[in-house]
């Protein structure tokens, strides 16, 4: 019995290993073509495809990043201009505007009173504005990219432009003003006047929509360099982002960020994304 069981054993292994060699000897070769010239430029046209639908969607974002990050740039130069000014001025802050005998002095240059006059003919004198000469030790400062001043719909107000950045109004000086026969004073704020330096903005982008000084009418809006913030008027500049981001530099010389507060676009022009960081009337932010 254990004989007849080894023998059987092994006849049918035997027999199931030829029959496993003949179908595998009967197996057709197979002859791998490569791939027709049809096919490779099916490939390259669409890996091509792709590459386009993808640099198409990163160059304009990288563009825009690159644009922010120089705008940054800028009002670190202006922060570092200022603390500059600060340190010989007994910490006191420059005006926004001066009137003098000749002409008015922005923060930003002079405009002399005999000079051109009218909308996009005023004549600037950077060299005369109070942060030029510490601009000039930290290496100036350039227009910001990220305003658009090509476009149809924009209006100059001096002939060429300004930097694109608009200042508190409440840190510098300003003129008096009379309530009947009382004259109160506007003076500035020292930097030791601020509880906290980090909250209280010193530039930022801005811009205003104007729709009252031609070519700009109700009909025509039109968008121009602006030049304070303040608690009232929609200045701030959302030109970064997709038009979801304005960029500041703060009294404690730090550089941030900040989107538009809900419901304060400008409507009339609503594409410029013209707004306010706070709600109209707020203090927050500006001293």
């Amino acid at each position: 019995m254990k004989r007849r069981f080894q023998a059987g054993l092994t006849g049918n292994s035997g027999q199931s290993g030829r029959t496993v060699s003949a179908s595998v000897r009967s197996l057709p070769s197979v002859n791998r073509a490569g791939l027709t010239l049809i096919e490779i430029l099916t490939v390259v046209a669409i890996v091509g495809v792709l590459f386009s639908i993808t640099i198409g969607a990163i160059i304009p974002y990288a563009t825009g990043a690159a644009k922010q990050a120089q705008s940054a740039s800028n009002l670190r130069q202006l922060a570092t201009a200022t603390h500059l000014y600060l340190n010989e001025h007994d910490d006191a802050f420059f005006p926004y505007r001066k009137e003098t005998e000749d002409g008015v002095v922005w923060f930003f240059g002079k405009e002399r009173y005999d000079g051109p006059a009218g909308e996009g003919n005023r004549e600037l004198d950077r060299s005369k504005g109070p942060l030029h000469p510490y601009l000039q030790q930290v290496g100036g400062v350039e227009i910001c990219p990220g305003f658009d001043y090509g476009n149809a719909l924009w209006k100059p107000k001096f002939q060429g432009a300004s930097w694109g950045y608009g200042y508190n109004l409440s840190l510098g000086p300003r003129p008096p003003i009379y309530r009947g026969f009382e004259q109160i004073q506007r003076p500035g704020k020292r930097l030791s006047d601020l509880d906290n330096p980090s909250r209280v903005i010193v530039f930022g982008t801005c811009a205003q929509v104007n729709t009252f000084q031609s070519p700009a009418s109700p009909d025509n809006p039109m968008l121009e360099e602006f030049y304070f913030i303040d608690d009232t008027h929609r200045s701030i500049h959302f030109r970064f982002g997709g038009g979801e981001v304005a960029l500041f530099t703060f009294a404690d010389g730090s550089v941030r960020s900040m989107n538009p507060y809900p419901g304060t676009i400008d409507e009339r022009l609503p594409e410029a994304r013209v707004g306010r960081v706070t709600p109209r009337g707020s203090r927050k932010f500006l001293e």
